[in-house]
């Protein structure tokens, strides 16, 4: 069964409200919720990108996240429901002169902060297709800003996609548009955009001027942020070695080195050279669902590990 109803009553939405956003009729709305008709994969993602969440998530798969990019006073308060936006997670790497920053849920905020006072390594998912690998001795200074608060006095430079209002489905989208469009593919009618989102990506890479470096860069690029202030990036086509990265650290194994593995190199960082890692948070979770070994993250008692809870929401 989809989660198609639980996003739209989380939202405070009635099957009118989700009609009228969808250009589509009420009984329509009913019909996908109880399962007599199944939304296209074109309307799965129109429905997604309008709730502020994923394919995934409306699908129910077990790895998609329960993350909105809706401010969280905007939906219901219940012990399961949806996690909603809360504000930017501020990252100050040592040697570096600027944070980093990242648009984060209301869980998100009570997650990082334990963590981040156990000065271990630890990942955390963003709303901007993040994960995001941190090695906390080689932070200068986290931050947490409410969405209400003013900006971080002399260190607030956020991009469209920091400042977490886009909806994750997003980065599929633009993904999609990038093959139709700059490597000229035909549209796969099992897995396109409809007119009405294609013209919101269009519209969105118009005004960011975003070219296929660019597109590629959000969807399948990893940034290294180094301890002597330095950066580097790579696109990359292979994120099983993140899968193995975050097993590691849910089971409490902190690696003296991250290997990070694509199809043409592999490279290999110490842990103490490391500050940040980020990795496409959707790519990751293609590769977690594909992996079969991926059960080693339920080793564990509930208390040491908390790994797959995170990635879920």
């Amino acid at each position: 069964m989809n989660k198609i109803k639980e996003f739209r009553t989380q939202l405070r939405l009635t099957q009118k409200d989700l009609a009228t956003l969808m250009n589509t009729t009420q009984q329509t709305i009913g019909r996908w919720e109880n399962g007599t008709s199944e939304p296209s994969l074109s309307n799965l993602r129109d429905l997604a990108y309008k709730l502020g969440t994923t394919t995934s998530a409306l699908l129910g798969e077990p790895l998609a996240s329960r993350q909105s990019s809706h401010y969280h006073l905007m939906l219901k308060q219940e012990p399961d429901g949806l996690d909603g936006f809360w504000g930017n997670l501020g990252i100050l790497p040592e040697h570096h002169a600027t944070s980093i920053w990242y648009p984060i849920t209301l869980g998100t905020v009570c997650d990082t902060s334990d963590k981040i006072e156990d000065d271990t390594p630890f990942m955390f998912e963003s709303l901007n297709n993040k994960l995001v690998f941190i090695n906390p001795k080689h932070i200068k200074r986290f931050v947490t800003l409410d969405d209400a608060a003013d900006p971080f006095p002399n260190d607030w430079e956020v991009t469209w996609h920091e400042s977490g209002y886009e909806s994750p489905e997003i980065y599929d989208a633009l993904e999609i548009y990038m093959h139709e469009t700059y490597w000229k593919k035909d549209p796969d009618p099992d897995n396109s955009l409809s007119d009405s989102l294609r013209a919101v990506v269009k519209k969105m890479v118009e005004e960011y001027k975003l070219d296929e470096d660019a597109i590629l860069q959000l969807t399948n690029g990893i940034r290294v942020f180094y301890a002597d202030g330095s950066m580097e990036s790579y696109i990359l086509s292979d994120f099983s070695s993140a899968v193995a990265l975050y097993a590691e650290l849910g089971l409490k194994f902190i690696p003296t080195t991250v290997v990070i593995e694509d199809d043409d190199f592999t490279i290999s960082l110490p842990m103490n050279a490391i500050s940040v890692i980020e990795f496409p948070l959707a790519k990751v979770k293609e590769a977690m669902k594909d992996l079969e070994d991926f059960d080693m993250l339920d080793d564990g008692d509930d208390d040491d590990n908390n790994a797959e809870e995170e990635i879920s929401g």
